[in-house]
This record gives structure tokens, C-alpha cells and sequence, in this order.
């Protein structure tokens, strides 16, 4: 894991946060390439949480569309 993940990992073990949840964001930061913004991101709100965090990321990724056959 990177520097960020592990940071991510120790905020949200810090506020109690569930462990799939934790993982989730920590691995979604490189699954998606979204580093610099988050590094960024977590710059400019230091106290953010790992749900702060996970909605951030969440909204830099684009919706999935659901075709139907």
C-alpha cells in the first residue's frame, strides 16, 4: 500500500470505521488513479473523515451505465 492508503487506513481506524469501508476507499484511491486529487483533497480539509473521503472519491468517478440487452 502506498503512503495515502496507509493514511487513509489510519484515519479511519482513528474514527472507528468499519473495515471494509476503510479498505474500500484505501484501494479505490489507485483502483480509479485519483491520488493526486485526493492527496489534494485531504490537504485542503486535514480533518476529513474516511466517509468524507469516500464521498470524494465517489463523486470523481463516473456513473456506471446500465445497458439493456
Amino acid at each position: 500500500m502506498t503512503a495515502l492508503q496507509n493514511k487513509i487506513v489510519e484515519i479511519g481506524r482513528k474514527d472507528g470505521v468499519e473495515d471494509a469501508l476503510i479498505k474500500g476507499t484505501a484501494l479505490s484511491v489507485a483502483y480509479y488513479g485519483v491520488e493526486n486529487e485526493v492527496e489534494e483533497y485531504m490537504e485542503a480539509h486535514p480533518d476529513a473523515t474516511v466517509v468524507e473521503i469516500s464521498k470524494f472519491i465517489d463523486a470523481l468517478i463516473p456513473p456506471i451505465e446500465i445497458v439493456d440487452d
